[in-house]
């Protein structure tokens, strides 16, 4: 099976930067995104550009060590993305993004954990990273490789990694995978923080998340909720 062609990637990075702007997981130029467009080069989201109103063209193209082959400047939280992509094969989109309902989840002991089951994507081990942990006092930012290498050893093999104080990293197969992660991460997050005022969460069984997994990122699931957000967003024309 082929993959998507570099204009349909554009096309999509439009669509999760108008997505993640109208959820409010951004706020002006926060937050990025990507997606490999084969072995050796992804493209990214400019910097200094809202993610609700990037243009296809400006989009830039890298390689896998940040060397810029096309486009506007990356943002400068590209080695988080470059990383993943190094060490994970089976990931071909990244979206880093700055949702409020996640982050008392990265600050505090309570485990981000599936109880929702179109949230089940997430697995049953969500881990939480520490820039500090390393790095010592920083800006939180994972501006450089060493930085964007150690994230990237904290995501191991899942989808998700929490970033202390910060927001997430997503890792999917495809693109709409990780729009349909970010959103339900999200949702769960709310959820999770709602259930635990009244009492002790019932989470998802390892046996659940295996089976709601296969489910929630079966092609129909996806392509239907891609649809959706594609027509809340004002951008099912793209």
């Amino acid at each position: 099976m082929t993959g998507p062609t570099e204009n349909e990637l554009r096309q999509s990075i439009l669509e999760i930067g108008r997505r993640m702007y109208q959820r409010g997981f951004v706020a002006a130029n926060d937050g990025n995104i990507s997606a490999r467009f084969n072995d050796e080069r992804i493209l990214a989201t400019p910097t200094g550009c809202s993610k609700g109103f990037m243009d296809a063209e400006e989009l830039p193209m890298v390689d896998l060590d940040g060397n810029v082959l096309s486009g506007a400047k990356p943002s400068s939280e590209l080695p988080l993305h470059l990383y993943i992509y190094r060490e994970r094969r089976d990931v071909n989109a990244v979206v880093h993004n700055h949702s409020h309902e996640i982050i008392p989840f990265g600050v505090t002991p309570t485990a981000l954990r599936p109880l929702l089951h179109m949230a089940s994507t997430m697995g049953g081990n969500v881990p939480v990273w520490d820039i500090r942990d390393n790095f010592g006092d920083t800006n939180l930012l994972v501006t450089n490789m060493e930085s964007g290498r150690d994230l990237a050893s904290c995501l191991g093999d899942g989808r998700v990694a929490l970033m202390r104080g910060h927001g997430c990293a997503v890792a999917c197969g495809t693109v709409k995978e990780a729009v349909q992660l970010s959103i339900y991460l999200q949702v769960n997050a709310r959820i999770q923080l709602q259930a635990m005022q009244l009492g002790d969460p019932v989470y998802l069984s390892p046996g659940e998340i295996a089976r709601a997994e296969e489910t929630y990122f079966g092609e129909l699931a996806v392509a239907r909720s891609w649809e959706y957000w594609s027509l809340r967003a004002g951008c099912g024309n793209l």
